[in-house]
């Protein structure tokens, strides 16, 4: 098991090294990568070990999905046309909900959680090698359709940067959990760091808001550990960023990542973008997919050149495709580790201002994202519901290592049981409680080895 959890965490950069996926007629096996065997196969093993301990928005969630699958085919019936596409964007969804499953079964025991972060980090490490050379080298390993942005090993720079965004929560918040020596946390850190480093060599600018939302939101959340060591390093970070900004901001204006990071702003002040555009025609269409939805597959819109696109907007595809079910569901399903007691062990309650932070920054990611079908932020989501469940606390033997067994079946909910205490030595009434001078000579009188300290 922990094997195949850091093979997961090993191969999930590892999607495609072929051209834009947007120019490929892709199938259903063909969308499958190294990683989602590795994950399907851990999935097995996890139902045959019977950890799958759904909670009641994730059941939510799973029928949303197989109620849109059948609204999507019963429309393709309907128009004479494949339902190819359902398929597709169900087997996507169900595949990224399988990730929440594998996280949350690794987060319930030690070992386990320790190597698919492990994996992780050796994933971003191989990745940082090729995403460090087509940033700087004149020529690229895996060039991307766009000038000035790094795919990696992805099909497009948007998808590094989700892989990025998502890597980073996992390791810059959950793996202190887990990981109590100095050197193991520091190399997460560093791992963390160079998963931040890939949003930007992406150019992906929604993801760069959202780190910075993030690093905003946590110093607010986390005002209360003001002299923890995650928070001093938060606000140097800012501090050192505005400082940076402010020097060196007319030796930015010239470069490819300003005009990217103005150009948004523009975007955004504009009504007419994209994403607004996408809002607009989907709101006047309502009462084709509320409150039900339109199926999977089928959050399509024109734009102003007449080519047809999905909806980029994360939130407006759950609504519009799984209907007003799927999207509370979903957003429970977030909210769960926010608002969760996070048990009473300092080791899960030190991140909870991190996980919160990340979580409302990922919403805001959400806007030009579909982070629902990301497999690392599925990751992340059922591993942060486990430590934020009732009772987690500390490995008996010692270690700061959050370890949880299921307490009750078909609740989702994971408890921490604590080791039997001894019962203090109990002497008859009639007999008196020998003092240690005594208890020695009687010892003696047993022949029983008497050390003196």
């Amino acid at each position: 098991m922990r094997t195949l959890l850091f093979c997961v965490g090993c191969t999930l950069p590892l999607i495609a090294s072929s051209d834009m996926y947007r120019h490929e007629d892709l199938g259903v096996f063909a969308r499958l990568a190294i990683v989602d065997y590795a994950a399907i196969v851990t999935l097995a093993v996890v139902i045959l070990e019977k950890r799958i301990r759904p909670t009641v928005p994730v059941v939510l969630y799973g029928g949303a999905l197989v109620l849109s699958l059948f609204l999507a085919r019963l429309a393709a019936r309907e128009e004479g046309t494949s339902a190819e596409d359902a398929w597709i964007a169900f087997g996507t969804l169900a595949l990224a909900l399988g990730y929440y499953f594998v996280g949350h079964a690794a987060a319930q025991r030690p070992s386990l959680a320790r190597a698919l972060l492990a994996g992780i980090a050796v994933g971003v490490c191989f990745e940082s090698v090729v995403v460090l050379h087509d940033y700087f080298a004149s020529s690229q390993w895996f060039p991307d359709a766009r000038a000035g942005r790094v795919r990696g090993t992805f099909r497009a720079s948007g998808q590094l940067g989700a892989y990025a965004f998502s890597s980073a929560g996992i390791l810059l918040t959950l793996a202190p959990a887990w990981f109590r020596r100095n050197r193991a946390r520091i190399a997460f850190v560093v791992a963390g760091a160079m998963a931040v480093f890939f949003v930007f060599a992406a150019s992906r600018r929604s993801a760069i808001f959202a780190l910075a939302a993030w690093l905003g939101i946590f110093l607010v959340l986390g005002a209360r550990r003001v002299g923890s060591k995650a928070y001093v390093a938060a606000l140097g970070t800012a501090v050192l960023a505005c400082l940076a900004l402010g020097t060196l901001r007319d030796r930015l204006s010239d470069t490819f990542f300003w005009n990217r990071v103005v150009g948004a702003v523009h975007t955004i002040q504009d009504d007419d973008n994209f994403i607004a555009h996408q809002a607009r025609y989907m709101a006047d269409r309502a009462d084709e997919w509320f409150p039900f939805g339109m199926g999977v597959g089928r959050g399509l819109t024109p734009f102003f050149n007449g080519e047809i696109y999905e909806i980029h907007n994360g939130h407006l595809a759950i609504v519009v495709e799984l209907g007003v079910l799927g999207f509370v569901a979903f957003y429970l399903m977030v909210l769960l580790p926010v608002f969760g007691k996070w048990g009473p062990h300092p080791a899960t309650r030190r991140i909870r201002p991190l996980v919160a932070a990340f979580l409302f920054a990922a919403m805001l990611f959400m806007i030009h994202n579909r982070l629902q079908r990301d497999r690392g932020f599925m990751l992340f989501l059922g591993m942060a519901t486990v430590l934020s469940a009732a009772g987690v606390a500390p490995d008996p033997k010692g270690a700061s290592l959050p370890c949880a067994r299921p307490a009750t079946r078909g609740t989702g909910r994971v408890a921490w049981r604590a080791p039997p205490r001894r019962a203090p030595a109990r002497f008859p009434q009639h007999v008196s409680r020998p003092t240690p001078t005594a208890q020695g000579a009687n010892h003696a009188a047993l022949g029983v080895r008497h050390q003196r300290r």
